[in-house]
């Protein structure tokens, strides 16, 4: 696979370039919301060019995640821990299968990792659908054992246009 050429950026305005990951959801909110979103705070998206188009992009905001007593981390002081979340990640139809989404994710846990001493996070946090599942988890991330019954409750009233997710974890110290 040939390494692409590309070169991030912070959202600075609404987007008006051609994208299209084949999830209407997901391109709705780059085109309509993500702006929006990040001017009110509730999250930053970083966008992803590739011989200057739009290729992608991942959406980052503040969350915490609860784990069972068996999941949390040796003398961890509470149930909830802190984490950065992926609150959408797409990658364009034209750049998909040539490493774009490991980039994205891989400027996720660096941005979540970038200030430890001012910020506390350990892990970073996503919803993934469960056919992507298997993706996340070839790059460490793991099911969080809280999310189990929301997902089969979601898997027995399954909508095509909003499929079940699974809430998974990447622990920053595992790098």
């Amino acid at each position: 696979m040939a390494e692409l050429e590309t070169t991030f950026r912070r959202l600075d305005g609404p987007i008006d370039e051609k994208f299209d990951c084949g999830a209407l959801d997901q391109n709705n909110f780059l085109l309509k919301d993500a702006w929006e979103h990040q001017q009110r705070g509730y999250s930053v998206t970083h966008l992803a060019y590739v011989k200057g188009m739009l290729a992608g992009y991942i959406t980052l905001g503040n969350d915490v995640v609860d784990l069972t007593v068996d999941e949390r981390p040796d003398s961890a002081p509470a149930a909830r821990i802190s984490a950065v979340k992926v609150f959408q990640f797409a990658v364009d139809k034209r750049f998909k299968r040539q490493g774009l989404g490991e980039e994205l994710l891989n400027l996720a846990v660096l941005y979540a990792r970038e200030n430890p001493a001012t910020i506390a996070c350990r892990y970073l946090v996503l919803d993934s659908v469960t056919t992507k599942v298997e993706y996340y988890q070839k790059r460490g991330f793991v099911i969080n054992e809280t999310g189990r019954s929301k997902t089969i409750k979601q898997e027995r009233h399954a909508d095509p246009q909003h499929p079940a997710t699974v809430s998974m974890r990447f622990d920053l110290r595992d790098i």
